[in-house]
């Protein structure tokens, strides 16, 4: 006898099947949200962790800044205490040429001539006096060309002056000589012992 089996063997498959289908869709929409919520989680991690690293940064920033700040502040306290150093220097190395042309002018200056004002600024030395006659002046000229502080030197000014007849008129020259010497000299190199002569 042949058996046939009448039983819906198809609609049972298509069940099967669609039972399958079903369970497989939803283990892989199970896997993708897993997956996606493993990746927003990873990336907000590592999201917080960099804003973590910003706020260190901006405040690491911050404290270099101030301590550039007070760098630079520190560098122009140094410039002034370089300039003011400068400064002494020069004038350190300056008080003993000042001494050393007063010295030197004593005893460059020949009898008779008598200076009346000295006038020194920076290089210039501007020298006014009187003389009894031209070749105590020409004297002064020789002795102050040896010295080793004066660059050059130029006589500007000479005027001769007439003896007074009024023996009682003090303010007259008696027969004097005027003249204005002006000098430039070499300036002292700070920490040169002989600047002058």
């Amino acid at each position: 006898m042949i058996n046939i089996n009448l039983l819906d063997w198809r609609g049972k498959i298509r069940i099967v099947n669609n039972n399958r289908f079903y369970i497989l869709t939803g283990v892989v929409v199970a896997i993708v949200v897993i997956l996606t919520l493993s990746f927003s989680l990873v990336i907000d991690t590592m999201i917080s962790s960099q804003e973590g690293n910003i706020k260190y940064l901006d405040k690491e920033i911050s404290a270099v800044e101030g301590r550039i700040g007070k760098i630079k502040d520190l560098q122009k306290q140094k410039d002034l205490l370089l300039s003011r150093r400068t400064v002494i220097e020069l004038l350190q190395a300056s008080s003993p040429f000042v001494v050393k042309i007063m010295d030197n002018l004593v005893r460059a200056i020949p009898e008779g001539v008598v200076l009346k004002n000295l006038n020194r600024n920076q290089d210039q030395l501007v020298i006014i006096g009187s003389s009894d006659t031209n070749s105590q002046i020409s004297t002064l000229m020789k002795n102050i060309e040896l010295l080793k502080w004066v660059k050059s030197y130029k006589l500007n000014d000479i005027t001769a002056k007439g003896k007074s007849e009024d023996p009682n008129n003090k303010d007259a020259s008696n027969g004097k000589i005027d003249f204005q010497l002006n000098l430039v000299l070499d300036q002292p190199v700070i920490g040169d012992k002989d600047e002058a002569k």
